[in-house]
């Protein structure tokens, strides 16, 4: 069974998917989040894996995700919380470009 929440980050992923080819143009074509701890971002030329564990370490959620030119940023947050505090960034590469607050 397809939890609500994958479903959500999916359809997330496609709507970026489509303004990233209508206006950005860049090297990422598309993103998801299968598992809990791998992002899997599709690029111009193959596909790239990115363990995510430093991004939920330390009692973190996932809120959301977004390509900015040729990253994908992903904005987490505290459990309990009810917003974002920190922005991890993911090259074209599927390079943690490491992460800070928001």
């Amino acid at each position: 069974m397809v939890k609500a929440s994958s479903l959500f980050k999916v359809f997330i992923g496609l709507i970026f998917q489509i303004l990233n080819e209508e206006w950005i143009m860049s090297k990422i074509k598309t993103f998801n989040w299968d598992d809990p701890d791998t992002l899997h971002i599709t690029t111009t030329s193959g596909k790239r894996k990115c363990k995510t564990h430093n991004f939920l370490a330390g009692g973190h959620k996932f809120f959301h995700a977004e390509i900015h030119g040729d990253e994908v940023h992903v904005l987490t947050g505290s459990k309990t919380g009810s917003k974002p505090t920190r922005r991890h960034i993911v090259n074209s590469s599927g390079i943690y470009k490491g992460g800070r607050g928001v």
